[in-house]
Parts: C-alpha cells; sequence; structure tokens
C-alpha cells in the first residue's frame, strides 16, 4: 500500500516534458474549439438566411401565405443548409480526427524519447484507434439508458439521489475508460497496431488488477478533489466572471487533469 501511495504522489512532481506535453493538447483543444464555434456559426448564419431573423410561428405564416417562387427559394435554402451541415460536419470530424491522431502521436513519441514521425501511415494507424474508441463510448449509452430509466423507476420523486447515482455512474464509467484508453496509447505507441494493443491491455489489467484499480481508485480521488475547487470557486470570481469563461476554465482544469492522469498511467505502465 505505501508503495502505490508513493507513486501516486509521485505522480505530482512534473519533470520537463511535462508543460510541453499540456501544451500541446491546449492547442489541439483549442483549434478543435475554434473549428466547432466556427461550424456553429456558419449554421446559424444559414439558419439566419433562411428566415429572416423571424420567430418560428411568424415565420410559419410568411411561408404558408407565400408566393410559389417564395416556396421554392425557401426548399433552395434549406437544400443548401442540409448539404453544408452534413459536409461541414465529415470534415469537422475528420478534422478532430486528425489532430487527435497528431497531437497523441507527438505526445506519446516524446514520452518515449522516440523520434517524432508524422507520415501518413502514423496518422492513419493513431486515427483509426481513436475512430475504435469510439466504439466503446457507444457502451456508455447503452448501459446508460437502462439504467437512468430503473433509477427513474424506482426514485420517481427523489430527483436528488437520482442525479447522485447518474453523478456516480457517469464519473465511474470515464475514469475507468480513460485509464483503459491511455493504457491502450501506452501499448499503441510501442506496437504500432491496433488490435494488438487493445489485447494487449486487456491482458495487462487481467495480470495487475491491483494496480489498474489502485489507478481508477486514485485518479477519482484527484477527480473529486478538482470538482469540489470547481464547484465552491469564491462567489466574488463567479459572480465577475461570465459563464463562457467559466466554461473554458473547467475545461482547462479537465485537460490538466487528463495530462496528470496520462502521466500517472505511464510512468505505473512502465513499471511493469
Amino acid at each position: 500500500m505505501k508503495s502505490e501511495l508513493s507513486a501516486y504522489l509521485q505522480s505530482f512532481y512534473f519533470k520537463r516534458p511535462f508543460a510541453r506535453l499540456l501544451f500541446i493538447d491546449y492547442i489541439a483543444v483549442l483549434i478543435i474549439s475554434l473549428s466547432i464555434f466556427l461550424f456553429n456559426k456558419l449554421l446559424e448564419w444559414r439558419i439566419f438566411a433562411i428566415t429572416g431573423g423571424k420567430g418560428i410561428e411568424e415565420f410559419k405564416a410568411t411561408i404558408l401565405s407565400g408566393s410559389v417562387d417564395a416556396s421554392q427559394a425557401f426548399l433552395t435554402n434549406v437544400k443548401i443548409f442540409t448539404y453544408l451541415f452534413f459536409i461541414g460536419l465529415i470534415l469537422l470530424s475528420i478534422l478532430i480526427l486528425c489532430l487527435a491522431a497528431i497531437s497523441q502521436s507527438i505526445i506519446f513519441s516524446t514520452l518515449k524519447r522516440e523520434k517524432i514521425e508524422l507520415t501518413k501511415k502514423t496518422i492513419s494507424r493513431w486515427s483509426g484507434l481513436f475512430l475504435l474508441f469510439l466504439l466503446f463510448v457507444l457502451g456508455y449509452s447503452l448501459v446508460y439508458v437502462p439504467l437512468r430509466f430503473i433509477v427513474n423507476l424506482i426514485l420517481p420523486a427523489n430527483q436528488t439521489s437520482s442525479m447522485i447515482v447518474l453523478g456516480v455512474y457517469h464519473t465511474f464509467y470515464l475514469l475507468i475508460f480513460l485509464v483503459w484508453s491511455l493504457d491502450v496509447l501506452v501499448q499503441f505507441s510501442e506496437k504500432k497496431k491496433v488490435w494488438e494493443s487493445i489485447g494487449t491491455s486487456f491482458s495487462w489489467i487481467k495480470n495487475h488488477q491491483k494496480k489498474f484499480w489502485t489507478t481508477i481508485f486514485c485518479s477519482a480521488l484527484t477527480f473529486i478533489v478538482l470538482n469540489f475547487l470547481l464547484h465552491y470557486l469564491p462567489a466574488s470570481f463567479s459572480s465577475t466572471t461570465s459563464a463562457m469563461a467559466l466554461l473554458f476554465l473547467k475545461l482547462a482544469i479537465l485537460i490538466l487533469f487528463y495530462n496528470w492522469l496520462r502521466w500517472y498511467v505511464v510512468k505505473e505502465n512502465e513499471k511493469k
């Protein structure tokens, strides 16, 4: 137990590369956030062009009482919006996937003290791994939907209790997924093969269950402390800060937590 506690405390002693890795993640998330923001603004602009800034009822009345040419123009604008939405969504998804692949490839090459090689083959392999992660994220919904139904059935009048139960599930699933996916990334940085890395990660967890669950417990402890600090920010700071600024602050702290967890998981994995 002392060795696990010592390893946990030592994980907060960051060495030189940590700041560089954190900076890479911040830049990647900043570009992704700006891309999502611009895409959202583009959609809002097209919606405004279609409706002319009118409310739903007013716009509906205008369409119903409009001429054939006006209706045709409306259908054309809707068609343009549909194309714009789906093409933009595909391009945005590709951008997010490539940025995640490039940033994590650079980060793990730095952690492994290897030469950084951003070839098409490297980026496609990392992108394939992140696509595969999406399938495991779907498992979240497969469990969450029936869980929420059961909780609402058992605790229909007690929203606080149901929120606590679902909140525990969110946190527990998130931490397990993060620790497991980081272990897969460590394996992948060595093997460069997606399925082999996933299989090796499950074998590693099976053979090091104590270390895995200790990492989950320590990450949960750190996560709870960070959430406590975020929910109890000084009133003067919260009252003078916009909701957007608070959102970015929470996102920045979440990225900092992820970087610490990655640092911790990599160091623990090296002890195998």
